[in-house]
């Protein structure tokens, strides 16, 4: 037991004696290996206790490399200077992103097709609208003689004859009174002729006791209700509706014969 005791405490101091053999090692870069301290250790662990011998410088090997007189190689660590020129100078830099306006050019579109209106018939005959009354009916105090219109020769103005055309009547009130003063309006169009004409009862004697007469301005002429008569007092209110009538291009037929009589 205390042999072992000794071959191991000799096993440590060659150790320590063979890793640090001078302080330049402790800053070498190049390890040493102590064959001394390997035959060391391995004597160790022989179990039989028997002697083991060292291994002699001659045995060895010649190969091994030598170290300076510090004991060690050292190593040149110092840093170079960087090469600049050995990095790649066309490395892509980050860029912002512009975004420009591009402008639109509006495109005016032209016609391809003009239409061209055509022509628009003019009517050959334009029928003239009855006059409407704006007058309450209730306010009428007169209406057309039952028989009427008459159709007759013109008698009145036999110097004349044939040339002359018109109408004629009278104005009977209550209890089949003549009525004078009243005005009679005959209004139209005779084939393209404006008829514009007043009368006034009691003023034509020829056709009785408040009668009246309006003549129309081109003799005899062939109308279709495009002439018509009504009552008017001297102060214009209406004091019957509009009667439209027909006119004939006939002697015999032209003086146009109309009465009123009161509504009751």
């Amino acid at each position: 037991m205390l042999k072992k005791v000794l071959i191991l405490a000799g096993i440590v101091i060659l150790l320590c004696a063979c890793v640090i053999t001078s302080p330049a090692e402790i800053f070498s870069s190049t390890p040493t290996i102590c064959v001394g301290c390997v035959q060391a250790t391995i004597c160790a662990e022989n179990q039989s206790g028997d002697r083991c011998d060292f291994l002699t410088p001659s045995s060895v090997d010649d190969n091994l490399p030598t170290t300076s007189e510090s004991g060690s190689t050292p190593v040149d660590i110092t840093p170079t200077d960087v090469d600049e020129q050995s990095f790649p100078s066309n490395v892509a830099s980050p860029t912002s992103l512009v975004y420009k306006k591009t402008p639109f050019a509006l495109i005016t579109l032209e016609p391809t097709y003009t239409l061209t209106p055509s022509l628009t018939p003019t009517p050959e005959y334009t029928l003239v609208p009855t006059r409407t009354s704006t007058v309450d009916p209730g306010t009428w105090i007169y209406k057309l003689q039952a028989g009427s219109p008459k159709y007759t020769r013109n008698f009145a103005h036999a110097e004349v004859g044939c040339e002359w055309s018109g109408i004629a009547g009278q104005v009977f009130g209550p209890g089949g009174a003549p009525q004078s003063d009243v005005v009679v309006m005959v209004t139209g169009d005779a084939n393209g002729t404006p008829i514009d004409q007043m009368g006034l009862t009691g003023a034509s004697v020829a056709y009785g006791q408040g009668a009246f007469e309006v003549e129309l301005p081109n003799g005899p002429v062939r109308t279709y209700d495009t002439i018509g008569i009504q009552l008017f007092d001297v102060e214009g209110k209406q004091l019957s509706r509009f009667y439209s009538f027909d006119t004939y291009a006939d002697c015999t037929k032209a003086l146009v014969i109309l009465n009123f009589v009161p509504i009751y």
